[in-house]
């Protein structure tokens, strides 16, 4: 009966012995979406400058436009009228707000009304800094749903991580004194020296 123990432990040990471990390699799936969607986000963009230089220079003599340029996917056409509309009102009037401190960008790469406590908005004009942040929030739900039909890897079951991604991308965008939600839900102001998320 000794014997047998001796024999099964030496042999439990000869098996442990030889059995490697594997290796594992964990990737962060996050990070590798968030780098496709801010990718997404760099080639709308530039797609979106090329776009706004056509319209911008308006028709030639001969009343003709210039065509599209060559770097525009003509199938991107819909998401680059969004984003240059987007990007008209945010200079002109959401970056007023933010300014005032009126808006904030939270963590899943929407606007929200958030006036600091000692100051009182009118109701009207409450009213009509909703209406502004529910047209941009449109927009930026839009641009987020085409970001995932344009990669053949996402469904629309990743809009939630697509969204925590454009959050970032809105939060990099916006000035220094912004108030935005890091990740955990905590709101601090922007600042120049800090990685906020």
């Amino acid at each position: 009966m000794n014997k047998s123990i001796i024999i099964l432990f030496l042999f439990l040990l000869l098996i442990s012995c030889t059995i490697k471990k594997p290796d594992v390699v964990i990737i962060d799936e996050r990070t590798n979406l968030e780098d496709q969607v801010l990718g997404y986000y760099e080639e709308l963009n530039e797609e979106t400058d090329g776009l706004v230089a056509v319209y911008r220079a308006g028709p030639d003599s001969n009343n003709t436009m210039k065509p599209i340029p060559t770097h525009i996917n003509e199938s991107h056409l819909p998401i680059l009228e969004v984003m240059s509309e987007q990007r008209t009102k945010r200079i002109f009037i959401i970056s007023l707000m933010i300014d005032e401190q009126l808006v904030a960008e939270n963590n899943k790469g929407y606007l929200e009304f958030r006036p600091p406590q000692n100051v009182k908005v009118p109701k009207d004009e409450a009213e009509r800094i909703k209406t502004i942040i529910e047209e941009e929030n449109e927009r930026r739900l839009y641009i987020n749903k085409k970001i995932i039909e344009l990669d053949d890897e996402l469904i629309l079951d990743d809009l939630a991580e697509v969204e925590m991604a454009s959050a970032k991308y809105y939060q990099a965008l916006a000035p220094v004194g912004t108030w935005i939600q890091r990740s955990n839900g905590w709101w601090i102001q922007k600042s120049e020296f800090k990685d906020e998320n």
